[in-house]
């Protein structure tokens, strides 16, 4: 694709659509979905979603990085 992207077909799994295109599965419209060991998101507009989804499967509590940082209160979801 070279745009730094992986397309790959979740077939079965819990995905999150993106406009992208050829990416397969049972499509959520949440922001950042999380199924099995497979993270997506809706798009590139959704770094902060993601980056705080790979951390809270890290076992990481994120809820005073999204305080600190005014994620919750500009909107964040």
């Amino acid at each position: 694709m070279g745009d730094g992207f992986a397309i790959i077909p979740q077939e079965g799994k819990l995905v999150s659509p993106f406009d992208g295109g050829g990416l397969s599965g049972i499509f959520d419209d949440q922001v950042v979905v999380f199924d099995q060991n497979v993270i997506t998101s809706q798009g590139t507009a959704t770094p902060y979603p993601f980056a705080y989804k790979i951390a809270e499967v890290l076992g990481k509590d994120v809820s005073n990085l999204k305080e600190k940082m005014l994620y919750n209160f500009a909107g964040g979801k």
